[in-house]
């Protein structure tokens, strides 16, 4: 490889490919395979015999992922397709959230309470306080069709936003929080009077979050746009490898989705 980052032949030194690659070394040797030479004809002998092993080799090779011969996970097209398949549920998930980050008012520069139950050592018990913060920053490239509240999807509470907390005991305190139960509530499903206590653990804690002052009209209009694909493609991959290199060990959510297009896993 030269020092521009490219791969450089050992043997004809043109770009674009290496040695083992090399088309003229393979013509090379293939005239030498009829040589009067015996030094000339041992090499080309060894050159083709290196080949059809590394060949063979290849055939029997068998995928990680799903179990059949000739490739390897890294080229497997039943994987790639997995992983397309699940990339469009996260970017639609997105597209989803997106909208309802509109109609809610939930962006950067957003006003929220964030209710907790804190520790006092005084009365040696916990305290309910709730603390004002303004959103600085959305890690849009987390978000996905999981932490979508209502309809089939199982909520996932994850915590994506930044918030600069103003009337913290400490001052002006920089933490991080769940996404707004509103602002994932994609289909309406709650109202503002709710008690987060009424969720069961995995969503209280997103519910503890309440959107105080949302954005107005024209804040609104700077919410960024959905990530793009390729990013919804680098967490599916993710998420995918995370359960283990064999295709039986998919997200459920994506096992479920292939089954409801026919597709055996």
């Amino acid at each position: 490889m030269s020092w521009n980052n490219t791969v450089r032949c050992g043997h004809c030194y043109e770009y674009g490919h290496n040695r083992a690659s090399c088309a003229a070394l393979r013509e090379q040797y293939e005239s030498w395979l009829s040589s009067d030479n015996s030094y000339e004809r041992r090499n080309a002998e060894r050159y083709f015999e290196k080949k059809k092993r590394k060949a063979e080799r290849a055939n029997n090779r068998k995928c990680s992922y799903c179990s059949q011969p000739g490739h390897t996970k890294r080229t497997c097209s039943t994987r790639k397709a997995d992983v397309d398949v699940y990339a469009g549920m996260i970017y639609e998930g997105r597209e989803r959230l997106h909208k309802s980050f509109h109609e809610k008012g939930f962006g950067v520069g957003a006003l929220i309470s964030h209710t907790t139950n804190d520790w006092d050592s005084d009365t040696r018990s916990h305290v309910e306080n709730v603390y004002l913060g303004i959103v600085t920053s959305i890690d849009f490239d987390r978000l996905s069709h999981q932490m979508i509240v209502g309809g089939d999807e199982t909520m996932l509470s994850a915590t994506v936003t930044a918030v600069s907390y103003v009337n913290h005991p400490k001052g002006v305190v920089n933490g991080r929080a769940p996404l707004p139960i509103r602002a994932m509530d994609f289909w309406n499903t709650l109202d503002e009077t709710y008690d987060y206590r009424q969720f069961s653990s995995g969503k209280a804690r997103s519910a503890r979050i309440k959107i105080v002052t949302p954005l107005d009209e024209k804040q609104r209009g700077l919410i960024p746009c959905p990530p793009s694909y390729e990013s919804c493609e680098k967490m599916a991959q993710g998420l995918i490898d995370e359960c283990g290199k064999e295709r039986w060990r998919l997200p459920r959510d994506l096992h479920d989705e292939l089954n409801k297009r026919g597709i055996t896993v």
